[in-house]
């Protein structure tokens, strides 16, 4: 299903289909196409066979768009529509008129946004991106891509919902929020393609192997203590003066140490590496998960130096710094979080102390990421789609 459907509502479709008939001028194609869309959604549209039938039929096709969208399941029959008479038209070498199709479904803008159809048949949300340069104020458009009918999802829904909000708070010159959500955009689409070399994000996971607890009992001797193992697969006692080259008897350090997580305090004993066999089991518990991704900056370096998924030119090794401090920051944030320094920029602070604050609230930098990071986004996700990966 094409999430696009439940953002245009039919007091847009119909307003823009009138335009899109009046525009093309060509009543034959457009049913046609409408009767091609409708076989396929398994209900009757008939092409007139007549000319004075087709005001009738185009008002037939607006009522179609507009009403029992969701009783007779025809959410999305617009974009089904819009592309096929966007088909027809290139299959029949009118790419002018064509053409004019894509720039009238991304001409119904709103505060910035707007849905359009790309010229290889996907959906996708086109942001005009307010900035400002020496020589004045610029507009750019970034377009994300959604949907496309012949292979669903591109771009995941709730990733591009990230970037919306971003974009709608950098808009409102909510900068620092909008760049947090920004942030977590760009560490989503890192674990889904890093999900597709087997990764998984586990914070809980254990990066070493686990083993098994070896059960001795402690009984007094004398003035003294005994250790008597109960598992008889160490090595055996009488080898351990072999092992520690007669240097008998062993030095270890012993230690409490209170785990966090429920206060438990157990002993952590710092002994010899040959002592290791005798006391211990080598019996793996829980094997370590070695394609386990923390944060950020981890999935940075596994995508770029592990696995060579980005590179250099999708995303320059410098801005991962930026990145990395943006969203450490933001995410966690407080008021010390903001005055936290970013030095590669101390050059530009008469002080020699640029902070986040700082970064924030330079419209440069952040218009910078704003319109790069959901083109880095868009980028990842098309090369899977292209690639024939799913998500």
């Amino acid at each position: 299903m094409n999430p696009l459907q439940s953002q245009l509502h039919s007091t847009i479709t119909v307003p823009l289909y009138h335009q899109l008939h009046q525009l093309l001028a060509l009543d034959s194609l457009i049913f046609e196409a409408m009767r091609d869309v409708a076989r396929r959604r398994g209900f009757a549209f008939e092409v007139p066979t007549s000319s004075p039938e087709n005001a009738k039929k185009h008002q037939e096709i607006e009522g179609l768009l507009d009403r029992y969208q969701t009783v007779l399941k025809r959410q999305g029959l617009f974009f089904d529509l819009v592309e096929e008479i966007y088909t027809q038209l290139k299959n029949q070498g009118l790419d002018v008129l064509a053409d004019r199709v894509l720039n009238l479904v991304a001409s119904g803008f709103k505060d910035g946004l707007g849905i359009r159809l790309i010229d290889d048949c996907s959906w996708g949300i086109e942001w005009q991106i307010l900035g400002g340069t020496d020589a004045g104020p610029i507009t750019r458009p970034v377009v994300v891509v959604v949907y496309k009918s012949d292979w669903g999802p591109v771009v995941p829904w709730q990733v591009v919902q990230y970037l919306s909000s971003g974009m709608s708070l950098y808009r409102q010159k909510n900068y620092s929020t909008a760049l947090a959500l920004l942030s977590i955009a760009v560490e989503a689409t890192l674990r889904d393609i890093l999900s597709t070399r087997g990764y998984v994000f586990n914070p809980s996971a254990n990066k070493v192997d686990i083993y098994e607890y070896t059960v001795a009992k402690v009984n007094v001797s004398g003035n003294g203590y005994a250790v008597d193992f109960v598992d008889h697969l160490l090595e055996p006692a009488g080898n351990l003066a072999v092992a520690a080259s007669g240097a008998v008897p062993i030095e270890i350090a012993i230690r409490r140490e209170i785990h966090p997580s429920n206060k438990r305090v157990d002993l952590h004993i710092k002994a010899p590496r040959y002592l290791i066999d005798h006391w211990s089991t080598a019996q793996i518990e829980k094997a370590a998960q070695p394609k386990n991704i923390g944060g950020l900056g981890s999935a940075l370096n596994i995508a770029r130096v592990d696995e060579g998924l980005i590179t250099s030119t999708d995303l320059p090794p410098d801005v991962d710094g930026v990145l990395k401090a943006v969203r450490n920051n933001l995410i966690h944030l407080s008021s010390d979080s903001m005055d936290n320094e970013l030095p590669q920029y101390a050059s530009l602070s008469p002080s020699g102390k640029f902070t986040v604050r700082d970064f924030v609230s330079n419209p440069g930098m952040v218009y910078d990421l704003v319109v790069e990071i959901p083109q880095f986004v868009n980028e990842q996700y098309v090369k899977l789609w292209r690639a024939g990966t799913k998500i």
